[in-house]
């Protein structure tokens, strides 16, 4: 039997709300439940949420989008499930022992950037992983997926156990979920307001806001890949100096084909979440490095126990 998709026309956009009030995550959790296309304020850009277990959420992201239907999602797992999922075989020993402990993981590079690894298809074919969110490259037979922690978004965390569990009430297929920017293939990430819901109202995305968002960093997040050793291959909002310090334990490098990003306002760029939970955990006040443009300071990670 064909699967009738519905399409952009299908749906009109009837919700707006904010991710920082409960009874507007658990609304918007329920669409994304049921496989609608969600425009998500997270603070640094805006970006586009659901699915990539529903062909609805998949045909609405890459219709308003008009992206490459090839073109995968990014995962908004927790990191122990994507570290099940990765290939450790391929890994380098210092890469291995990044991801022995998911929760140092996390905190060192899993809940600030997208983290590319190279996948076990058998644990991809175990959790029923759909092929949206796979990257294939069928030269060197090369699988990889992406994955975004959302450890230190309460909010976003919550919002996709409530669609998680909407799903499982259900008795549906397992709500995996996926995400890609806000705006035209191609083109700028959107991160003013007045512009995302433009954008999702032209689309029939239901929006949600942060009302929260105090937007002192601005931009995608970086993309880190990991292997034998850990690659930027994406600039993103975190500044190449504040990267650098943050990452200086790993085996880090800069993959010679990304493009320089223009140079920051101010020396360091720190994301919210990032910021909120850096200053108490050691005692940095980076808020305080970064408005009163001092000089240098270390960013020193948390250390394992």
């Amino acid at each position: 039997m064909i699967e009738t998709l519905n399409s952009p026309e299908t749906y009109s956009q009837t919700f707006e709300g904010d991710i920082s009030l409960e009874a507007d995550i658990l609304s918007a959790g329920k669409l994304m439940a049921e496989g609608r296309a969600i425009a998500v304020d997270n603070s640094s850009v805006w970006a586009i949420w659901g699915d990539a277990n529903d062909s609805n959420f998949i045909y609405e992201a890459q219709a308003a989008k008009q992206r490459d239907p090839n073109k995968t999602f990014g995962l908004t797992l927790s990191s122990a499930h994507f570290i099940e999922m990765i290939d450790k075989e391929s890994l380098s020993p210092a890469v291995q022992e990044l991801i022995s402990d998911p929760n140092y993981f996390a905190e060192l590079i899993g809940g600030f950037a997208f983290v590319r690894a190279p996948a076990n298809i058998l644990k991809l074919a175990e959790y029923s992983i759909p092929h949206s969110v796979v990257s294939i490259d069928f030269s060197n037979y090369d699988v990889k997926i992406q994955n975004f922690d959302p450890v230190f978004s309460p909010n976003m965390r919550q919002l996709i156990e409530v669609a998680s569990q909407e799903k499982r009430t259900a008795g549906k297929p397992a709500f995996i979920p996926a995400v890609t920017s806000l705006n035209p293939s191609g083109t700028q990430e959107l991160v003013c307001k007045e512009d995302a819901s433009a954008f999702a109202i032209a689309n029939g995305l239901p929006i949600l806001n942060n009302a929260n968002a105090s937007r002192l960093s601005i931009g995608s997040f970086p993309i880190l890949e990991i292997g034998t050793d850990v690659v930027l291959k994406r600039r993103g909002n975190i500044a190449d100096n504040l990267l650098e310090d943050m990452l200086y334990e790993l085996p880090y490098r800069v993959d010679p084909d990304v493009i320089k990003r223009s140079e920051c306002a101010v020396p360091y760029e720190l994301p919210d979440y990032l910021l909120d939970r850096a200053t108490p955990l050691r005692g940095i006040d980076l808020s305080r490095a970064i408005r009163e443009d001092l000089e240098h300071y270390k960013f020193v990670p948390q250390q394992r126990a």
